[in-house]
Parts: structure tokens; sequence; C-alpha cells
């Protein structure tokens, strides 16, 4: 973030990990204007989101997931018989049609029908520290009151003098 903050003239957002007010304060201080919050909504009560999904989020470790080469880039998802195929077909040479195809069903699989074995299960670098589903505005709530509390934290380092 500090690097593309001073290269840039443009309002940068940062994103992964952010999952709490924490995060937000961190992605601030390091010169993000805004904070991009993907994986927290997938454990939102608004979430269309399989409910199985939701519970193995808030359940999960922060060491759970993989960043693996989907058909549309490379994506972290929650490791499983999923992200093990899909480095299969990577290494077979699938071809794109064929791996859309099968990555689409795998979707499919996990989103909505909650397939925790085979099934697409996204989920970020943050999901370790996710521990219940609430509504998406008390979700916003409180990232916005941590993000402050934080933010006021390291302020009042500031002022206190410094022992050498």
């Amino acid at each position: 973030v500090p690097s593309v903050a001073a290269a840039v003239s443009i309002p940068v957002i940062a994103a992964g990990g952010i999952v709490d007010g924490v995060a937000l304060a961190g992605a601030l201080v390091l010169g993000a204007q805004l904070g991009y919050v993907g994986s927290r909504f997938l454990a939102s009560e608004e979430s269309e989101y399989h409910d199985a999904n939701k519970r193995f989020i808030v359940e999960a470790s922060e060491t759970q997931t993989e960043v693996v080469p989907a058909f549309f880039g490379p994506a972290r998802f929650i490791e499983n018989g999923f992200t093990s195929e899909v480095k299969a077909l990577v290494d077979a040479r699938t071809p794109t049609l064929e791996r859309m195809r099968i990555e689409g069903a795998a979707m499919r699989r996990g989103a909505l029908e909650g397939d925790m074995e085979t099934g697409m299960m996204i989920g970020g670098q943050g999901i370790g520290r996710i521990r219940e589903v609430l509504p998406a505005g008390e979700i916003v709530r409180r990232i916005a009151v941590e993000a402050e509390e934080a933010l006021a934290r390291a302020g009042s380092l500031l002022a206190t003098p410094a022992r050498v």
C-alpha cells in the first residue's frame, strides 16, 4: 500500500485481510483512502452464500486458504478438493472452456449447495478473524467503531514521549 500510494495521485483502495476495523485502520495508516471488505460480507446474514460455508468461515483459521490459478485468474480459496482439482487441471493444461465448465460447477456446489469437499469456497486471508455471522449493517458499524478506536490508539502513541 505505501508503494502504490506514493506512486499514484488517485485514491488507493487496500484489499486483502480487511475483515475488521483494526485491519482497516492499518490500511489507512499505510496510505490507502479506502478498504475493500470481501470475505467478511460472505459471513453476513444477507449473503446468499450457503449456510455451511458461512459456518466454515467463522470456524476456519487463517492458514486454511490458498491462492490458486482459477480460470478467471488467481484467487484465494479455502483449501479443499476444489483447490487440489484446479492445480491438477493447470498441470494437465486443461483448455480454458473445459476449466470454465468444471470450475463453474464447483462454484455452484460450493456457494449454493454447501459442498465443503469439492465446491469452490471463496475465503480471503482474514477469515481466521471472522468469528460470527452478523447482519451487514452491524458489520459496517463494528468496522467503523473499531477503526476509529485503533486510529485513536495509534494517535495516542505520538503524545507519549519516546524513551531512549
